[in-house]
């Protein structure tokens, strides 16, 4: 009752009692064998995990006084009351076995059987394979013999095909539910209803990718520089998504197994020592990423038997599952005819006024819903990493890089639906007929001019210096009369500098609302071993 919601409601009181269980047990046997130029090597594994939590919670307003403190919710003049509870269960069997003959050959076959409560009755197990061979080419008599094993110190490749399951469900997700309604009937006493929020999916199980992965590793210079190269193609099916449907049905979306995307990309990683002197060395590390998704079918199909797009979900064939979906602003609209400087500009535009938000007509029939178009990209194109290191006696310097390009957000500080002259926001270039901007449209405190609600997006391409460390090693011989081994004092600083086109806060980590800023943080510590 101190306080303004107790004094308020006579005294509140909430207790909230909550249990969770989590346990894991894997069985794990193995055999391996040698014989000749074969070594066989193999694994089986049965799993069973569990995860359980039960939640009940208490809260009781208005009571005579507060003598009890907290222990007598009997007391309160109202009482309301909730619970919780989940469980879910899983079961994986996998068996392993791995062959390689005469370090050159190398074969592994997996095949692994995976159980998820979650799923619907005839459908909770799946069962994944995968197969991968490596050849190391540089163990070959014709290769290893010849002048160029001078030069390429190693090399190998690689090839894997397999398929793996995603269960990104939660407990239940198959089972109908009911939500409340109360109302009041006629002669206004209280009725409670009920209407069915979730629809049930008894065939709902696993999502599966079937993927293939091609490589090779190499290195050079008896390791002074080492690399390798992957590149992916991946299908996936019976994807678990939650389709939109009509709301008749008590529920706006169902989840289901429906559609297919495929997926390819590479990643490139090399290393090198650039400089391997006694008293000085540098080495550099770079990674870069490429990736690429793209809707193949989304379960919808025309008269023809074309898979075609679902609109409703904005998902869009041969684009990725998440993009961005909208009008594109193109400009403010100006004032073209100076007799008519408030009225329409555009007799075929309905809201051409000056000062309002001007759209991309995609059909040349003014602005409807068939001018929305796919803006840029919602996931980066590339991703770039890079360290170096460099050692000077006893002082060591790492700097590490991180880029992104290519992906393209909408910018929530550009928002024009400003409900208040005195809400906090971006400086923004106001339109005005003074300042004939095509920018941002005017000033206003309701949001018709952006009658659409369409969104500004920028590109969120950016570098950054992510980390940097500098240490100093205390040499040896100033250790020997002491309990100390090692001794090494550092200094780090996370998140320095960034390099971006992007108006806000942090490009790389984002959503739908304003994103916090990046932490820059300063460290400065002592290491030791005894």
């Amino acid at each position: 009752m101190d306080t303004y919601e107790g004094a308020s409601a006579n005294g509140v009181l909430n207790t909230d009692d909550w249990h969770s269980e989590e346990w894991i047990l894997e069985n794990i046997i193995s055999y391996q064998r040698e014989f000749g130029k074969h070594r066989i090597f193999f694994t089986g594994l049965y799993s069973a995990q569990s995860k359980e939590y039960e939640q009940n919670t208490m809260e009781g307003k208005n009571f005579p006084n507060d003598v009890m403190y907290y222990y007598q919710i009997s007391k309160a003049a109202t009482m309301s009351g909730n619970s919780n509870y989940y469980k879910e269960n899983h079961i994986s069997q996998m068996g392993r076995l791995n062959y390689t003959y005469d370090d050159r050959y190398l074969l592994t076959l997996t095949a692994r059987r995976d159980g998820y409560s979650a799923f619907g009755e005839s459908s909770k197990f799946g069962v994944f394979p995968s197969a991968a061979i490596g050849w190391n080419i540089s163990n070959e008599s014709f290769f290893k013999d010849k002048p160029i094993s001078e030069t390429i110190s190693n090399l190998k490749y690689r090839l894997s095909w397999g398929k793996n399951g995603n269960e990104a469900i939660s407990a239940y997700s198959t089972l109908p539910n009911l939500s409340t309604y109360n109302y009041l009937n006629d002669d206004h006493t209280a009725q409670f209803g009920f209407y069915p929020s979730k629809l049930a999916s008894p065939g709902l199980g696993w999502e599966t990718t079937t993927s293939i992965n091609t490589g090779f590793d190499i290195a050079l210079w008896n390791g002074r520089i080492q690399s390798s190269f992957d590149i992916y193609w991946s299908k996936t099916k019976d994807l678990l998504l939650s389709r939109s449907i009509p709301t008749i049905n008590g529920t706006g979306s169902i989840t289901e197994n429906r559609g297919q995307t495929r997926n390819r990309g590479f990643e490139f990683q090399i290393t090198s020592n650039n400089i391997t002197h006694k008293s000085f060395s540098w080495s550099t590390s770079f990674n870069l990423s490429h990736y690429r998704s793209e809707i193949v079918d989304v379960g919808l199909y025309d008269a023809n038997g074309k898979p075609v797009d679902d609109v409703a979900s904005k998902w869009f064939i041969g684009e990725p599952i998440n993009v961005n979906y909208d009008y594109k602003i193109i400009g403010v609209w100006q004032i073209a005819d100076p007799s008519n400087p408030t009225g329409q500009q555009d007799p075929n535009y309905r809201n051409s006024y000056p000062g309002y938000v001007k759209y991309l007509d995609v059909d040349g029939n003014d602005i409807t819903t068939a001018d929305k178009t796919i803006i840029g990209s919602a996931i980066p194109k590339v991703n770039m990493s890079l360290m170096n290191t460099f050692e000077y006696k006893n002082f060591t310097l790492s700097v590490f890089l991180t880029a992104q390009l290519g992906q393209t957000h909408l910018n929530a500080l550009y928002d024009t639906s400003h409900n208040s002259y005195r809400q906090n926001r971006f400086l923004v270039d106001f339109w005005t007929p003074e300042n004939p901007t095509n920018s941002y449209p005017k000033n206003s405190l309701n949001s018709d001019v952006n009658p659409e609600g369409a969104s500004f997006y920028e590109k969120t391409d950016f570098l950054r210096i992510s980390d940097v460390t500098l240490g100093y090693n205390f040499p040896q011989q100033w250790l020997r009369r002491t309990f100390i081994k090692r001794l090494n004092l550092y200094m780090n600083i996370k998140n320095l500098a960034t390099i971006t086109g992007w108006t806000g806060m942090d490009p790389e980590f984002l959503n739908d609302q304003l994103a916090a800023p990046p932490v820059r943080s300063f460290t400065f510590g002592l290491k030791l071993d005894i």
